[in-house]
């Protein structure tokens, strides 16, 4: 095995010459009360799936993999029935592709072409997806730095007096932070929380890429930008 990737509490793995064939497996660990360990998909026919290596989770929770088999070098990737389906080709070369990975929006997937040296940019079209979710989710942190205090002791008549202030202050973001006066008349420290990035699916229509064979220009990208010139480096799937 060689990919992995952690995607809403599943741990997806590549076996990548495993299976009946030797052509590669994919499995997912699930943790909880009942952890189960599952075979997701496993390669009969090299021509559908090919020693898978690497392996990514997009942000609307489609899993893609890149090959490293011993013909031609595809992104594949798994629809919502579980079927592995051919989403771009390297038709510039033999090499296999490595590293691929989504940018935190789902609007643009990374990848590498490991011996020609290229890292290049797939722009979709992808599914849209909101902006404050992702499968990995975070929040801003809330900090409270004022205190309330107590300047005044007992007066001479027996009231006790306060004169400790405390002020709250919150952004856009959904973060909070809290800043107080002290009893010396300073202002406490404030602290900003950030807010992780992401986003959370916004249909359920999958990758809305083509895999037809008979499409032109690339492969299920309505751009492809190379790190190094100006070539398109991915043909449509089977040509």
């Amino acid at each position: 095995g060689e990919g992995i990737w952690f995607f809403e509490g599943q741990v997806y793995l590549c076996s990548t010459s495993g299976g009946p064939i030797g052509k590669g497996q994919i499995f997912r660990l699930i943790d909880g009360d009942e952890p189960s360990f599952e075979l997701v998909v496993a390669a009969t026919d090299a021509s559908v799936l090919d020693n898978p290596d690497n392996i990514t989770v997009a942000p609307w929770g489609e899993v893609f993999m890149v090959e490293d088999g011993d013909g031609e070098q595809y992104i594949r990737w798994i629809d919502a029935e579980g079927q592995v389906q051919d989403f771009a080709r390297n038709a510039l070369s033999g090499s296999e592709m490595a590293g691929v990975c989504f940018s935190p929006d789902g609007q643009a997937m990374f990848v590498n072409i490991q011996v020609d040296g290229l890292t290049l940019v797939i722009t979709g079209p992808f599914p849209m997806v909101d902006e404050g979710t992702t499968g990995d989710e975070t929040t801003g942190d809330e900090t409270t730095s004022g205190d309330e205090t107590t300047s005044g002791g007992e007066t001479s008549s027996g009231d006790e007096t306060t004169s400790g202030n405390e002020t709250t202050s919150g952004d856009s973001s959904g973060d909070e932070s809290t800043s107080g006066v002290g009893s010396d008349g300073t202002d406490t420290d404030e602290s900003d929380g950030d807010t992780g990035d992401g986003a959370g699916i916004d249909g359920e229509d999958g990758c809305n890429c083509s895999t037809d064979e008979s499409a032109t220009g690339t492969a299920a990208a309505a751009a492809v930008a190379v790190a190094i010139g100006a070539k398109l480096l991915l043909g449509p799937a089977g040509e």
